[in-house]
């Protein structure tokens, strides 16, 4: 929306980097950390591919690299080709961009918009899970002969309503700051999902408030 942003695209990078992907590796030396691609990242790729298709391929532009990935050990989920060349191709990968942890609990940025976001991931994968291509905290519920607790929770996303204000022309938004911890129980095939969201410099979880020091 703010074409000044590609002058800034490095030191948005850089932010991500050293604040949220080395900041989470730091904290979890050994834990198994996945950044699933969404339609953001995607558009990054897509410029590089339409716009200089002679420099696409550099291994430094890739986005493993640009986003110190392969340093920081954390897997790549994305549905295939970064650089696919049709339209068609490019949907397909975003559809494709998800993973399922212990044959329980799926995590993708998700496709659907609108109200009945949660519902229609729901239907689409059968199984429990979570995406945030929507911004707006949202949850449905399902069963099955063999799961009988499936769930779908559209997760806040780390997108103040300031932020959805700008795309929507200065409207009041839904869009919430925040994420979720899932607790998975392989051998029930069951999960608890607790969303924590960050309103005013603070967020709350299991009982303990957390306050951002620089406020």
């Amino acid at each position: 929306k703010n074409p000044n942003r590609l002058h800034n695209l490095q030191q948005e990078i850089d932010f991500v980097v050293n604040n949220i992907l080395k900041e989470c590796r730091d904290r979890c030396p050994n834990a198994e950390i996945d950044y699933v691609i969404g339609n953001h990242e995607y558009w990054l790729q897509r410029l590089l591919a339409e716009q200089a298709p002679g420099l696409s391929s550099l291994r430094c532009l890739s986005f493993g690299e640009l986003f110190n990935l392969t340093e920081l050990n954390i897997g790549l989920v994305f549905g295939g080709d970064m650089l696919a060349p049709s339209p068609s191709a490019k949907q397909k990968n975003v559809n494709q961009a998800w993973k399922l942890y212990y044959d329980t609990f799926i995590v993708t940025h998700g496709t659907s918009t609108g109200r009945s976001a949660s519902s229609t991931e729901l239907a689409r994968f059968k199984i429990s899970g979570c995406s945030g291509h929507l911004h707006t905290p949202a949850t449905s519920y399902s069963s099955s002969v063999d799961r009988p607790h499936l769930e779908w929770n559209v997760l806040p996303m780390m997108c103040k309503p300031t932020v959805g204000e700008i795309y929507l022309g200065g409207l009041p938004t839904t869009w919430s700051a925040g994420f979720a911890i899932v607790d998975i129980f392989p051998d029930s095939r069951e999960h608890f999902y607790q969303p924590v969201h960050c309103r005013s410099g603070r967020a709350m979880s299991a009982g303990v408030v957390y306050t951002d020091a620089r406020k």
